[in-house]
């Protein structure tokens, strides 16, 4: 589980999403948009994660260096999704599955 703070991640990006805002942080640079929502919280959970991001990689042989673009998107009143763009110029498209 992501819990930072005294809180789940999960939760503060819910809000946001149910305020109509897009989510997306770019996990390649760490940012996160929208940009002013970046709470201290949000920003620690990115970072956290992008540390190991490398290592998850290699362990689906995934070399972190054939990526250009890879992306967590939450349009605004859509699903969620991950999408990635690998040095070939293929891009990867992956829903993420919703629990309840």
């Amino acid at each position: 589980m992501n819990y930072v703070d005294d809180e789940y991640i999960i939760d503060e990006l819910l809000r946001l999403h149910a305020d109509g805002h897009s989510i997306e942080v770019n996990w390649l640079d760490g940012q996160f948009q929208p940009s002013a929502y970046a709470s201290p919280r949000i920003t620690k959970s990115v970072g956290f994660w992008r540390a190991s991001l490398e290592q998850h990689l290699a362990s689906h042989n995934v070399d972190l260096t054939s990526l250009r673009e890879l992306r967590f998107v939450w349009p605004a009143q859509q699903r969620k999704f991950m999408s990635a763009l690998d040095d070939r110029g293929k891009s990867y498209k992956m829903y993420v599955n919703e629990s309840k």
